[in-house]
């Protein structure tokens, strides 16, 4: 093949060459992406974590709302508009929705007029549409920028530098809060809008897709290879495959697809997973607002947000080793949903001691003195926001691994992480709404949200992947390979070869 010869060929070129190869690799193109994402995240975070103070409890609770509303919403019209003008560009879009919340934060600090408000809900709205966009251009660029075999370690890279903007802001936003007072932060405001600037100049770095250096064993598997891989072996090699059904072929529009996601909802397995997905967009906002915004001063906020995410690392660690060294799916699933279950009932039960005698003392809005780090007490918040952070990357993780073990591939395992996406983002902005105390006692939030990750997890029970998959299950998992650059389902290629089979032993 002259083209993966030659592509085989520069990647050891000397000099200028070589740096270019380099550049272009896949996991250079997957740093760069997740730094933007650390360089975005890194305001955006800290923002969301101290929204209460920065804005205020009803303001936070309406601009997160908001937020989170659009996004969903979004999430229809994202997969078109990131097909029309590219991932890249739209990647860039994206950006410019955060950066619209940050200018809107910034006004209000330098203006703080009751009509800068309004922009601020405003921007939450412009961020949620960008949302949609970034996560949308970053999943296509992550799947094309993986030659089927790197999948796992692409992943983890970008999560890591993806989690480090959290624990970046929080460190940033602890010696910031050192040297200066709570009070309209409009120098914050300010390196944050740099950062998505930065994070969105970036962009401009990503190589498209097709231009990525694979090593010359990756790069030289044809299309046909792959289809007479999937029929079975035969003596007649030059016998054709017969023509794959149309229903085969990709080229669904947005609006089908759009309802095709809304479909799942009246499916029994999306039924009984819709709990825990909503969980896991419901539980951040009563525990990274509601609880860690009164029990902690600004300055052990920020390093208390460090601790939450770095656990977020350590949890999304700790699960990928407990779902990928079991000996089946299933035993691997019972154990992590375990590991789940213990480290949340105890971060819940933590938070639930300290709950109750604020609000015995302050009913209904449970106030309490914000701790400062060192103070006597400090202790039991710390650990439960430190579990918090471990379950909720295990949850997550788990989320993603079931889908992929319930939907080997294609059309439908999109579909049913777009409604994964939905039902988190819906739980994210039920979640905020719930936020002030005048709406939702503190105390009820933390039994209600802990009523909602024991009824997920006890229904996730009930839908847990099978204990050995099965290549010849007539299960609807599809798996899907690139031919001629058009996208198929292989089982419509495993079931041309079947036919093909068949026609033989009629023969």
């Amino acid at each position: 093949n002259p083209r993966t010869a030659g592509a085989a060929y520069t990647l050891h070129q000397p000099g200028g060459r070589t740096r270019k190869m380099r550049l272009r690799s896949a996991s250079c193109q997957i740093s760069i992406l997740g730094v933007i994402f650390l360089f975005i995240f890194t305001a955006y975070s800290t923002i969301q974590g101290f929204a209460s103070q920065l804005y205020g409890e009803a303001l936070a609770s309406e601009m997160e709302s908001t937020l989170y509303a659009t996004f969903t919403l979004a999430c229809f019209v994202a997969p078109a508009v990131t097909n029309t003008l590219g991932p890249r560009l739209t990647l860039f879009l994206g950006a410019l929705g955060y950066a619209a919340l940050v200018a809107a934060s910034l006004l209000l600090a330098i203006v703080g007029a009751p009509w800068c408000r309004g922009v601020v809900v405003l921007g939450g709205g412009v961020l949620g549409v960008g949302a949609a966009l970034l996560w949308t251009a970053q999943g296509r660029l992550m799947l094309e920028y993986s030659d089927g075999t790197d999948q796992g370690r692409l992943f983890a890279i970008f999560w890591a530098l993806f989690n480090c903007s959290s624990v970046v802001g929080g460190l940033l936003t602890f010696f910031y809060f050192s040297h200066h007072s709570e009070e309209a932060p409009v120098s914050l405001y300010l390196i944050f809008l740099g950062c998505i600037v930065l994070g969105g100049a970036a962009t401009a770095l990503l190589a498209p897709p097709h231009t990525i250096a694979r090593p010359a064993a990756s790069a030289s598997a044809s299309a046909e290879q792959r289809v007479a891989a999937a029929a079975p072996a035969t003596e007649d090699a030059a016998t054709p495959l017969p023509l794959l059904p149309p229903a085969a072929r990709g080229g669904s529009t947005w609006e089908g697809e759009a309802k095709a996601t809304l479909r799942l909802f009246g499916t029994r397995r999306m039924a009984v997973l819709f709990p825990l997905f909503w969980y896991t967009g419901f539980n951040q906002p009563y525990q990274l607002n509601t609880f860690g915004d009164r029990f902690f001063d600004s300055r052990a906020l920020g390093l208390e947000l460090a601790s939450f995410y770095l656990a977020e690392v350590l949890g999304a660690a700790l699960a990928g080793w407990t779902l990928d060294t079991a000996s089946t799916p299933r035993a691997g699933a019972l154990r992590q949903l375990a590991a789940f279950g213990l480290a949340t009932s105890a971060a819940y039960a933590l938070a639930l001691s300290v709950e109750v005698p604020a609000a015995r003392a302050h009913w209904p809005t449970c106030s309490t003195p914000r701790l400062q780090l060192g103070e006597e007490g400090v202790a039991v918040p710390s650990l439960a926001f430190f579990l918090w952070g471990l379950s909720d990357s295990q949850v997550q993780a788990y989320a993603y691994w079931l889908l992929r073990q319930l939907h080997s591939g294609g059309d439908e395992l999109a579909r049913a992480v777009g409604f994964y996406k939905m039902v988190q983002s819906l739980g994210w902005s039920v979640g905020f709404l719930l936020v002030p105390s005048w709406r939702l006692p503190p105390l009820v939030q933390n039994l209600a949200t802990a009523a909602c990750g024991a009824l997920g997890l006890a229904l996730a029970l009930r839908e847990l992947p099978p204990a050995r998959i099965d290549s010849r299950s007539s299960s609807p998992l599809l798996r899907v390979v690139r031919i001629e650059g058009e996208r198929v389902d292989e089982s419509a290629v495993e079931s041309a070869g079947g036919a093909l089979q068949q026609q033989q032993q009629q023969q």
